[in-house]
């Protein structure tokens, strides 16, 4: 079976990383797998601004910055799509909203499937146009498939989700004392709810620290003390081990990956009811859910977390039965199966 995923770019994004770590592993599994990227076209201002931040980052020896780095399969980049060669009957699967359209215009006869890791609500136009077009639709939660049927009239193959690697993400068992969180600027991350709670909890808790780390340049609000940008993965690790709580602003998540890092490290969680988290968090069982943008809402579990030790562990400890549901193995089992099934379709 030969396999292709088309990524939108590469990078340091969560949908980025997954995929080439279910890449890797269809690949050790014996299948004909390689990566194609989307990329600007040459000397283009995108390209020069890809290129000269590349560039910063090596210099300044940030932790990671490209998730393709650890592909040892074929990488392949394109501007123009029609320019790279398919073969007849390979399995072509657009990954996330903007490169369904570039897929589904491949004229070559592959099997075109498109692989949703969440929405793009801000962009409601392409969502509608992508999403509606006649083609496989696999997904990574199964709290996304109401919406992606809605969207496309027609019925979601399967959810194929992400995993977690225990191996990359464990309880350091440090001094676990403070607060953590991710800061993005992407719209779907609500990056000023993260500065409100930073504001808030100080003035509550003045000396309780705080955990921060992403890849956006530090804002004026945030401490330098408390920001990590491109944090290697036991960087990361180290910060959600230091952290009792762990805080998820994001208005969408198509597929909790911070969350269950941070159950993995042992923090308990603290997340807005975004598609993502309602795949993994069952409230006041494994974690706690408030409404997007309720900073109260954050701040009264925060509370109660902080005052109540004994719950703390309990969320902890039901974390972890999580953890089992969503492991590569099950999930490469899971994408294999469809695969084939598609294939034999």
């Amino acid at each position: 079976m030969k396999i292709t995923f088309v990524l939108p770019a590469r990078g340091t994004s969560g949908g980025i990383r997954v995929t080439v770590k279910m890449a890797i592993l269809l690949l050790a599994e014996g299948y004909d797998v390689r990566i194609v990227w989307h990329c600007p076209s040459i000397f283009s201002k995108e390209w020069l601004l890809i290129n000269c931040r590349t560039i910063a980052h090596r210099i300044m020896g940030f932790g990671e910055t490209d998730w393709l780095k650890y592909f040892d399969g074929r990488i392949q980049s394109y501007n123009d799509l029609a320019q790279i060669n398919f073969d007849d009957g390979e399995i072509v699967i657009a990954v996330g909203t903007s490169t369904i359209e570039d897929v589904f215009n491949i004229k070559q006869p592959v099997i075109k499937i498109r692989y949703c890791h969440g929405f793009l609500s801000y962009m409601p136009e392409l969502m509608k146009r992508v999403w509606s077009l006649p083609m496989n639709t696999i997904t990574v939660s199964s709290t996304l498939v109401p919406m992606l049927e809605q969207y496309s009239g027609d019925k979601v193959l399967d959810v194929v989700p992400n995993g977690l690697d225990t191996n990359e993400y464990y309880d350091e068992k440090l001094n676990r004392d403070g607060i953590g969180m991710i800061y993005s600027t992407h719209p779907s991350k609500r990056s000023v709810d993260v500065i409100k709670l930073i504001k808030s909890i100080h003035s509550r808790w003045p000396s309780l620290p705080l955990n921060l780390f992403g890849y956006p340049r530090r804002p004026r609000e945030i401490s330098k003390k408390i920001y990590w940008r491109y944090p290697s993965v036991s960087q990361a690790r180290q910060l959600y081990s230091r952290s009792k709580i762990w805080l998820i602003t994001s208005q969408e998540e198509g597929f909790g990956l911070p969350a269950l890092e941070a159950m993995a490290c042992g923090s308990a969680v603290i997340s807005t009811d975004n598609l993502g988290s309602l795949e993994i968090i069952e409230h006041e069982k494994n974690g706690f859910l408030v409404p997007v943008g309720d900073i109260d809402g954050f701040m009264k579990y925060i509370d109660f977390l902080l005052h109540h030790e004994e719950k703390r562990i309990q969320l902890v400890n039901e974390s972890k039965e999580v953890l089992k549901r969503f492991t590569w193995e099950k999930a490469v089992k899971k994408m294999e199966d469809v695969l084939r099934s598609v294939a034999a379709n």
